[in-house]
């Protein structure tokens, strides 16, 4: 499959689709919309990588290039957060307005005045991704010291709520699922969902401890995560992506996505979306693996 290359962005780092389109990150910190009827619209958003993006109701919430903000829908900036003196590699909101962040040197921490805390170093020379729980009072981290751990929202804490080990190098990928009736109740109300360097993606019991189960995508490192529901996919470095369900039944489909490595994924009800080359977004059918289209958005104007 030849690779099709937009100039005009960078490579995508952040997927957030939506009914009738998508919003993109790209490495240089612009975002993009791509909405069906309507010229794509873009503008610089941060002063490096898009390392995430959300969709709350009229507002994007985007994290890179060292802050987390919030945008009213075409651009219009509502706030902004800036992570001082760390490289950061993750950051969210929570519903309640929480700014969390996860940074080089293994910092995870709060930023905003509300309740500010810092857990300098906890997970050794980086800690790399995120993932708030449904319920908005938990939020997990992991990173180069192969541990996920959850931590208190809304409190101050000395040390995590939980801590995993996940046996593998790192943990680089996060997220939450709010569970349904094929996973077994024994995982809680929420599924908390790791990706690793050595190809895995584990699904943890939680309050309870421990491991729920493991699914191999044999592709090596992994890089991206997204759930829905009872399904994930996943990309990894070496530029292929994995697709399955979070119980390993049946094995996860496996393809190879592009030459480069694959840094965003999204899952919908019927597409899978996956980062390619340069200014190139490819959209899978959900059912049977076959491209149903590549996005390459020409940037030609910016919100007033």
């Amino acid at each position: 499959m030849s690779e099709d290359v937009n100039p005009v962005v960078g490579r995508f780092t952040a997927i957030a689709p939506f009914v009738d389109g998508v919003w993109l990150g790209d490495q240089f910190g612009r975002l993009v919309r791509v909405q069906r009827g309507h010229e794509p619209l873009s503008w610089v958003a941060h002063g490096g990588p898009i390392r995430r993006l959300e969709l709350r109701g009229e507002e994007v919430v985007s994290a890179g290039g060292g802050s987390v903000a919030r945008w009213r829908q075409p651009g219009a900036l509502v706030a902004r957060e800036r992570v001082r003196g760390y490289v950061l590699n993750d950051g969210l909101i929570s519903p309640s307005g929480a700014v969390l962040v996860a940074t080089e040197r293994g910092l995870v921490a709060r930023l905003d005045a509300a309740d500010p805390w810092r857990m300098a170093g906890y997970h050794g020379r980086a800690a790399f991704a995120l993932a708030l729980s449904p319920d908005g009072e938990w939020v997990a981290s992991g990173g180069t010291d192969g541990r996920v751990a959850v931590w208190s929202v809304s409190s101050s804490p000395s040390t995590p709520a939980a801590a995993w080990d996940a046996g593998v190098g790192w943990v680089t990928a996060l997220a939450w699922s709010s569970g349904g009736p094929s996973e077994p109740s024994s995982t809680g109300p929420f599924g908390l969902v790791s990706a690793a360097d050595d190809g895995t993606i584990t699904r943890w019991r939680w309050p309870q401890a421990g491991k729920a189960n493991v699914v191999d995508c044999g592709l090596g490192r992994l890089i991206s995560l997204a759930l829905d529901g009872p399904d994930f996919v996943a990309g990894s470095e070496s530029g292929g992506a994995c697709h399955g369900r979070l119980d390993g039944s049946p094995p996860p489909r496996t393809w190879t996505v592009s030459e480069d490595p694959v840094m965003a994924v999204a899952l919908s009800a019927d597409r899978v979306f996956t980062s390619a080359s340069a200014g190139v977004v490819r959209v899978w059918d959900v059912t049977n693996g076959a491209l149903v289209a590549n996005l390459a958005p020409t940037i030609n104007r910016s919100p007033p």
